[in-house]
């Protein structure tokens, strides 16, 4: 599957689901940064900050579908080798 590269608030998105999820996120009242500096050897998604938890920022790997069991082991994998990371 072909990801439509999309435009919004001036950023352009690798693809449209992203786009939607960015503003999705926007019409929820959060604060995000896409593609933020890389946290355990992994670019994620976003770094959300959510508005109801006082701005406790989350990583999201955002997907339109279940990701496959190889796709999450392979995460799980990286984030085990540098947990300190995401502090």
């Amino acid at each position: 599957m072909n990801a439509t590269r999309t435009e919004y608030k001036g950023i352009v998105f690798d693809s449209k689901s992203e786009a939607v999820f960015a503003r999705t996120l926007d019409l929820g009242g959060h604060q995000w940064v896409y593609h933020p500096p890389q946290h355990c050897v992994h670019i994620w998604d976003f770094l959300v900050f959510r508005s109801h938890m006082n701005n406790e920022p989350i990583l999201v790997e955002y997907k339109p579908q279940m990701p496959t069991n190889t796709y999450v082991d392979n995460l799980t994998e990286k984030m085990r080798a540098d947990p300190d990371a995401l502090r």
